[in-house]
C-alpha cells in the first residue's frame, strides 16, 4: 500500500520551490533593470526569499494553484499590518519589510490569477 506524503515534507518542498522562483524573477528583474528594460518594481525594494513565513508559503501556493480569493489576502494582509516591529532599525522590522514586500507583490499576482480565473482564461500569472 502506498504510503500517504508527508506533511511537512510536502510544506519544505513547497518553500524550496517557491524560494527558487522568486530568485528566479528576481534575478530576471534585476536583469532586465541593469539593461535599461522595463522591469518590475517590485524588485527595487529588499525582499529576501529567505524571510517568508509558513503563511506566505500557503499564499503563494494559492496564487499558483490558482484557488487565491480576495479574503485571503485582505486576511493576510491585516494579519501582517499587525505584525509590524515599532523599531525601524530592528532585525525583525527588517524581515517583516521583506515580508511585506512579497504580500504587495503577491497580492498584485493574486489579482491577476482571480481576474483570469473569473474570465474563464487559463493563464499561468508565475510564468517568468
Amino acid at each position: 500500500m502506498e504510503q500517504p506524503e508527508n506533511p511537512e515534507k510536502i510544506k519544505e518542498n513547497n518553500r524550496e520551490e517557491a524560494v527558487a522562483w522568486l530568485k528566479k524573477w528576481l534575478d530576471k528583474q534585476l536583469k532586465r533593470k541593469s539593461k535599461g528594460e522595463n522591469y518590475d518594481a517590485h524588485a527595487d525594494y529588499h525582499l529576501n526569499p529567505a524571510d517568508l513565513t509558513d503563511k506566505d508559503i500557503e499564499i503563494w501556493i494559492k496564487i499558483k494553484d490558482k484557488t487565491i480569493t480576495v479574503a485571503d489576502i485582505n486576511i493576510w494582509g491585516r494579519e501582517l499590518d499587525s505584525e509590524k516591529p515599532a523599531d525601524k532599525e530592528s532585525e525583525e522590522y527588517r524581515k517583516w519589510d521583506s515580508r511585506h514586500t512579497f504580500c504587495l507583490f503577491a497580492a498584485n499576482l493574486a489579482t491577476g490569477a482571480i481576474g483570469f480565473r473569473e474570465l474563464g482564461l487559463e493563464r499561468d500569472v508565475l510564468k517568468l
